[in-house]
């Protein structure tokens, strides 16, 4: 790529990657409290919701300290590699399926707090935001990128000479490639693997803390 071409990307993947950040948010925090409500609505069993729970986190054993923490970062990085290969496929949006499963998860564990007669606020503060805002940005990222990868095929296998950033398809795939994996590499894989040593490590010492 020329140097015009580098700067045109650059100024691209900016704001997609800002746009999609900030969706990603309002998209998990939207889809927690509507998960939430339709369960008060609903009212099932703490089971019923566990259910779905223990088979979305099968992967997980009943281990605790470093085995813990490699457990949740492998469960993590797995979640994020799913979104970029759903980002293969040549479909719009399909790759944020991961974030809304994700999102309803959460609204389901502050569920499972409030029916057991815990301070959700305490749950929220202590259980899900210390690693959770790590965490889901991660997502979030990891969603602009597949967005970025996404947008990108379809581009080249597509006649899209009607959208605004058709070039994006003609530029070449080794540096475009490149970049996304450098995210990824260096901000997306790190914050997961730092998320999960809080949610292993410190989040149970907080939560332990505050009596939950």
């Amino acid at each position: 790529m020329n140097t015009i071409q580098i700067q045109q990307f650059k100024q691209w993947r900016s704001k997609r990657m800002r746009r999609t950040f900030i969706a990603a948010w309002l998209l998990i925090l939207c889809v927690a409290a509507l998960a939430f409500f339709a369960l008060q609505l609903w009212h099932p069993s703490a089971r019923q919701v566990m259910l779905p729970l223990r088979r979305a986190l099968s992967g997980i054993k009943p281990v605790s300290g470093i085995k813990l923490w490699g457990q949740i970062a492998w469960h993590n990085e797995l979640a994020v590699l799913i979104v970029l290969a759903l980002g293969l496929i040549p479909v719009p949006l399909l790759y944020w399926y991961n974030a809304v499963a994700t999102a309803a998860s959460i609204g389901m564990v502050i569920y499972v707090g409030a029916i057991a007669h815990q301070n959700i606020w305490l749950l929220i503060a202590t259980g899900l935001l210390p690693h959770g805002i790590i965490e889901l940005s991660c997502f979030a990222i990891t969603l602009g990128i597949a967005g970025e990868l996404n947008y990108y095929i379809r581009s080249r296998t597509h006649n899209m000479r009607n959208q605004k950033d058709d070039w994006v398809g003609q530029l070449p795939l080794r540096p475009f490639l490149y970049a996304l994996f450098r995210q990824y590499l260096f901000i997306v894989l790190p914050g997961l693997i730092i998320a999960g040593f809080i949610e292993a490590l410190i989040t149970p010492k907080l939560m332990h803390l505050v009596g939950i």
